[in-house]
C-alpha cells in the first residue's frame, strides 16, 4: 500500500465547469436560465432521482446515447455544447448550461456530472436534505502572499462532493449559511481512486484549518 499527497482538489471539478462554461459560444445566461429549475430539482428535490443518480443520469452506469435520450426527451439538448480535449490529456462530454456532463477516457460511459446550485443553496440547507457529510477538507488556494482556503465537504455513500467558496486566511470556517459554489456526482471508480477513506472526518460547523491530504493508495 504507497501513500501519497494529493494536492487540495476542492476547485478541481468546479473549476472545470467554470472553464467550459465560460468557453462555450453560446450564451451561459440564457442557457442557464433553461437549466437552473431542473438543476434544484434534481439535487434538492431529488426528481426524478436523487444522487448519485441526476435526472435520470447516473454516473459509472449511464451511457452517452443514454444521456442524449433523457435530455432530448427534457427538451435540454439544443442547450447543451460537446467539448472533447482527450487528445490533449484531457476529458470529454457536455456543457448544459448549469451543468456538466463528462465520460470515462476512451469510453461512452458517464464518470462524472457536475454543476453549480443556480438558487442560495447553503450547507444547512444541503444537510437538512441529506444529514451531515462524513469528511471535510479544507486546503490551500491562492499564493503564499495572499493566502486563502478551500473547502470540499464529502457524502460517499452517495458520491457527492460540495465545493464551498473560498475564503481569506488559513482557516475555513462553516456556518450554517455557508453558501455551496458545486457539486459533483462521481462514479464508483474516481470516487475511491482520488478520495479513499482517509478523508478528515466532519467535526460539526466551526473552523477547519488547512491541511495536506494524505491517501493510501495500491
Amino acid at each position: 500500500m504507497a501513500t501519497k499527497l494529493i494536492p487540495f482538489a476542492h476547485g478541481l471539478p468546479f473549476a472545470l465547469i467554470s472553464l467550459l462554461l465560460a468557453s462555450c459560444t453560446q450564451s451561459v445566461a440564457s442557457r442557464q436560465d433553461v437549466t437552473s429549475a431542473f438543476i434544484a430539482r434534481g439535487f434538492l428535490a431529488q426528481e426524478p432521482c436523487g444522487p448519485p443518480c441526476f435526472l435520470g443520469m447516473e454516473p459509472g452506469i449511464s451511457t452517452e446515447s443514454e444521456v442524449r435520450g433523457i435530455l432530448e426527451e427534457l427538451g435540454l439538448y439544443q442547450h447543451c455544447e460537446g467539448y472533447d480535449t482527450e487528445e490533449e490529456g484531457g476529458s470529454r462530454g457536455l456543457v448544459c448550461g448549469g451543468f456538466l456532463v463528462g465520460y470515462r477516457p476512451a469510453s461512452d460511459i458517464v464518470e462524472v456530472i457536475g454543476f453549480s446550485l443556480p438558487s442560495e443553496a447553503t450547507v444547512d440547507d444541503v444537510i437538512a436534505v441529506y444529514g451531515a457529510p462524513q469528511s471535510a477538507l479544507a486546503g490551500r488556494e491562492g499564493i503564499p502572499e495572499f493566502p486563502k482556503t478551500g473547502m470540499s465537504l464529502f457524502y460517499p455513500h452517495i458520491r457527492v462532493t460540495l465545493g464551498l467558496p473560498p475564503q481569506e486566511g488559513t482557516v475555513y470556517k462553516v456556518v450554517p449559511s455557508t453558501l455551496v459554489s458545486g457539486v459533483t456526482y462521481h462514479d464508483p471508480e474516481s470516487y475511491a481512486r482520488v478520495w479513499g477513506p482517509e478523508l478528515p472526518r466532519w467535526e460539526g460547523y466551526g473552523e477547519y484549518p488547512q491541511t495536506d491530504f494524505f491517501h493510501s493508495a495500491d
